[in-house]
């Protein structure tokens, strides 16, 4: 064999080769790709102890009830907090957090606004909600319904105060108006409303039992 003929076959062979080992390259990336496709529906999440203390196992793409209590304390506890003046905070803040609230809930909270403006509690009034044993979720505080749906029950307690007559923030001269732990059943709905704003992907639907009062402190 001349060596011409043998620098030929050599040179088939090295391309046989790359071309072999390309194509295995190819085949690689392609099953490596759809692994890390498959991997977030597949991953699940592992909460640290405290909310509940045993933990929490969230598969990806599910919602844990202690995720659906952590979002319905948190907006309704953004709602219900004025900072400045009732007259004004309470429409910003359904404004603010639309959406996370139904239409029908938003049309609710808004004619009771009006009810509470009529009774004079929003004017020069000012407000802090939280709960009343913590914000620490407990799991009978939530009950899935199906269908992606849920109860959740909050003891809130809210300090409303009236603002002094000059009109400022200060609390000197300042005097508390009310001061009450209300408990409050919520139905919550999954939804895919706004997901670029709503990335819990949950929505407050209405209040599933008329808010009681159980407790006066003044």
């Amino acid at each position: 064999m001349s060596a011409y003929k043998q620098a030929l076959g050599n040179m088939k062979l090295t391309i046989l080769s790359l071309s072999l080992a390309f194509i295995g390259s190819m085949l690689l990336n392609f099953y490596l790709g759809f692994c890390l496709y498959k991997v977030p529906s597949t991953e699940s999440l592992y909460v640290p102890p405290h909310i509940p203390d045993s933990g929490l196992n969230i598969k990806t793409g599910s919602i844990d009830n202690a995720q659906v209590y952590a979002f319905t304390y948190y907006i309704w506890q953004s709602l219900q907090t004025w900072p400045i003046n009732g007259f004004k905070d309470y429409k910003q803040n359904i404004d603010k957090f639309s959406p996370y609230l139904t239409a029908d809930f938003q049309n609710e909270l808004k004619n009771q606004g009006k009810q509470l403006y009529k009774q004079g509690l929003l004017y020069g009034h000012q407000q802090a909600t939280f709960g009343a044993n913590g914000s620490s979720y407990d799991g009978k505080n939530v009950h899935y319904l199906g269908h992606g749906s849920w109860l959740v029950h909050l003891n809130m307690r809210t300090i409303d105060r009236v603002m002094p007559s000059d009109g400022s923030s200060s609390f000197e001269g300042s005097h508390v108006a009310r001061d009450a732990e209300t408990s409050f059943v919520f139905k919550v709905v999954k939804t895919n409303y706004a997901p670029n704003l709503n990335h819990w992907h949950l929505a407050i639907a209405a209040f599933a039992l008329p808010p009681k009062v159980i407790k006066l402190y003044k």
